[in-house]
């Protein structure tokens, strides 16, 4: 028996199949059962209607190629009719790599292949090229698919179910990007391969763990251009789908070339009904543990509102968030460099979690429509008329039913989907008439950022009780949030005492916000901006601290952690137990991380949900 062929049943049984259950499988079959390719992977580079990229780990055997053709003609390579040999080989990250480049394929067409070499042939896979003109598909979009294997392998049990046209993933695919790594990412992968062998291209982005290499997802997916950003059409004119590289900020020259790149290309597709991109880091995250995206701000926040796009899916922070259509703005009203515009702003969703560590969705906007935290990925659904948003939860994949290919739109039995306050199911074009709350009530807000504060900041606690609802504050400086000092955009600077170099170790804050109609209120949250940690009082009790040790505040101690511009919110989830019906006071004490802090800031909001026919759930809307 030709021992590469017993190797190869060797390594590619399933776990708990014995190698003699191999050698059975091989005598009993009139062709090899086991391919010595493996890993294998869709891509698209040029045009999604006319190509493909298929490639693979070539782990045995030699003069590999693909046999193809429209018609399915079963496992045996010589029933079909073309034939293709790689266009390039990639030794990299513990793989053999190859790569064919399929073209001239017709748009919205199966196509079927097998992978053959000299010792074994692979199964029949297929696939379906993208259409040419405007009509209804599906597609997959996530990320951040490292560290956890489980969840990670549950959602890719979920493509396989879902059967989209394509899938876009935004980096961040396993921790360091090793060799190791990648071999199991790879290997998890193949459980996206339908059972009829149906298998979806990628359309992969860069994610800051893929930098021990900037062409490290280039390589692996055969993507046309290093810097890996890119653009495809899907439907013709239906929709424009944009990949950015947020990993290149660092690099001056590389990221002037992609802002001129995507200017250019926006401008070509203005007639492109619907408009997509995919980037890594997001703009705003929707966690406090991340840093703002200043740079995608700056360098693409106002282009992709000009150029009339529609939703921007981002990853990094692990949990999960939808916001309003935004337009980017400094005017009154805004917050953290955007407004809220229903009639033509950009939809922002993510943000990764398809098997990275879960983070809290501690950082809500007064502009976020919902947010969470499990393991996740977006199905979205797109139609010349509307596009349908919806975020799949990685349980019970093994019950789920799989979507009809002539049905692509129909939701299948066991399918678990987030149902946040907002409703299951985003539509665009937006309408408040479209938004339907699954636990029938609407978030307003009683404090907003920006409003008016007492303050107290000299040096030493102030009077026992000051975070009271009673406590008399009359001698309290007042100013309007951001209060702080240190040039973090502030609007009351505040005082440090005389020297610099030993500033006052804290600064207390008070205001008050209305509450009515308790019965109707099923939700408070509380965000707090502070610089740098903080414990904060709702009428006279903690109801939470970041940033600070445990314990009594007596000695006005320093902060546990530095924070640098801050300009994220945590949140807190309050216990409706504390809201007194009317006036309520807040509280906040800010702590400095040591003497020679340069900066301080707070700033805060309180925002709640409320039952279906409330006064206030009609007006926040």
């Amino acid at each position: 028996m030709n021992v590469n062929l017993l190797a190869c049943v060797s390594r590619g049984r399933p776990r708990g199949v014995s190698v003699l259950a191999g050698l059975l499988v091989l005598l009993t079959l009139a062709t090899p059962a086991f391919a010595t390719s493996a890993r294998y992977r869709l891509s698209w580079r040029d045009d999604p209607a006319t190509t493909v990229v298929i490639g693979w780990d070539q782990v045995d055997g030699t003069d590999p190629a693909v046999c193809w053709g429209p018609l399915d003609n079963g496992p045996d390579p010589d029933a079909y009719p073309n034939t293709a040999t790689p266009d390039t080989i990639q030794h990299y990250r513990g793989m053999n790599n190859h790569f064919v480049r399929l073209s001239g394929l017709r748009p919205d067409t199966a196509y079927y292949f097998v992978i053959r070499d000299s010792n074994s042939n692979s199964r029949r896979f297929w696939f379906r090229t993208a259409p040419d003109r405007p009509q209804p598909f599906a597609f997959i979009a996530g990320g951040d698919s490292r560290s956890n294997g489980d969840p990670r392998r549950e959602g890719n049990r979920l493509v396989a179910k879902l059967r989209p046209l394509f899938v876009c993933h935004g980096g961040d695919y396993m921790g360091v990007g090793s060799a190791e790594e990648w071999v199991q990412w790879f290997d998890d992968w193949q459980l996206t391969i339908s059972e009829d062998g149906r298998i979806y291209p990628i359309v992969p982005a860069h994610g800051n763990h893929e930098n021990a290499d900037m062409e490290m997802v280039y390589r692996l997916f055969d993507m046309r251009r290093p810097e890996m950003y890119h653009a495809l059409s899907v439907g013709g004119s239906m929709m424009r789908l944009y990949t950015l590289n947020t990993e290149i900020a660092n690099d001056r020259t590389a990221w002037a070339a992609q802002r001129a790149w995507l200017e250019q290309d926006l401008a070509l597709h203005r007639d492109s009904t619907w408009k997509f991109v995919q980037h890594h880091r997001p703009m705003r995250p929707h966690t406090s543990a991340k840093a703002e995206g200043l740079a995608q701000i700056a360098a693409w926040a106002q282009l992709l509102y000009d150029e009339g796009v529609d939703v921007v899916i981002e990853c990094d922070t692990h949990m999960v968030k939808r916001t309003y259509p935004l337009r980017p703005s400094e005017e009154a009203g805004s917050y953290e460099s955007f407004i809220r515009d229903d009639a033509r702003g950009i939809v922002f969703i993510g943000e990764g979690s398809w098997g990275a560590p879960i983070r809290p969705a501690d950082d809500d906007k007064p502009w976020t429509m919902a947010s969470d935290s499990f393991y996740q990925f977006k199905w979205v659904q797109v139609s010349p008329e509307h596009i349908d948003i919806r975020s799949v939860r990685f349980v019970n994949a093994a019950e789920v039913a799989s979507v009809r290919d002539d049905d692509p739109f129909a939701v299948p039995d066991g399918l678990v989907l987030w149902e946040p306050p907002t409703g299951t199911v985003l539509r665009l074009p937006f309408s408040v008439d479209d938004e339907t709350y699954t636990d029938g009530g609407h978030w307003s807000e009683v404090l907003s950022p920006r409003s008016t504060w007492s303050y107290l900041d000299q040096r030493g606690a102030p009077a026992a009780g000051w975070y009271d609802a009673g406590f008399d504050d009359t001698g309290w400086k007042t100013g309007p949030a951001r209060l702080g000092y240190g040039g973090d955009g502030e609007t009351t600077t505040l005082s440090f005492g005389d020297n610099p170099d030993d500033k006052h170790p804290a600064a207390y804050f008070r205001t008050t916000f209305t509450a009515e109609d308790l019965d109707s209120i099923q939700r408070v949250i509380v965000g707090v901006l502070a610089d740098d940690g903080f414990v904060a009082y709702l009428n006279g009790r903690e109801i939470g601290r970041r940033r600070m040790a445990e314990g009594d505040l007596t000695e006005e101690p320093y902060a546990t952690a530095v924070v640098g511009n801050q300009e994220s919110y945590d949140a807190l989830d309050i216990d409706l137990s504390l809201l007194i019906e009317g006036e309520n006071t807040l509280a906040v004490e800010v702590h400095q991380a040591n003497a020679r802090s340069s900066d301080l800031a707070l700033d805060a909001r309180v925002r709640v949900l409320r039952q279906p026919g409330s006064d206030d759930a009609a007006e926040s809307e």
